[in-house]
């Protein structure tokens, strides 16, 4: 959402549940909504038992924070989105990494060293998260030259 202070400008629309998220998508013209982070062992942890973690991903970060921390216990997690959507440029949480497998459809990830973070024109609202001031998908060079 243009002018969002939120991480990655993701602003709350709601809440839904997966089944009626997916099927508003189907149904929908226009209105670009995002489930963005849906816990799956806090909303689904029967789906987490059949699911099965390439081992190459199975220690993660997340998973080596202590038990009962919101990280370790909510993850993984689910994202969903229609075509044309784009979370905006961040910084994941921790700065830390993640993997994510794509089911449907494709996905354009563009990644900076951390040591451009300065050149992505970063602003800290309200956390030690960045907010970046740019649009990657319409880039204003006048405005923004060191990009």
């Amino acid at each position: 959402v243009a002018g969002s202070v939120e991480w990655a400008r993701l602003e709350p629309a709601g809440y839904s549940r997966v089944d009626d998220f997916i099927d508003f998508l189907q149904d929908s013209t226009g209105d670009l909504k995002y489930l963005f982070d849906w816990s799956l062992p806090l909303n689904c942890p029967e789906l987490v038992r059949e699911l099965k973690i390439p081992r190459y991903f199975a220690g993660d970060f997340l998973q080596r924070t202590p038990r009962g921390t919101l990280y370790h216990d909510s993850w993984p997690s689910l994202f969903v989105a229609p075509a044309g959507i784009c979370s905006e440029l961040h910084v994941d949480a921790f700065g830390s990494n993640f993997w994510m497998a794509l089911f449907e459809g494709k996905k354009r990830w563009l990644f900076f060293p951390p040591e451009d973070t300065p050149c992505l024109y970063p602003l800290y609202e309200h956390s030690t998260d960045a907010i970046f001031q740019v649009d990657l998908t319409e880039p204003d060079l006048k405005q923004h030259p060191l990009l």
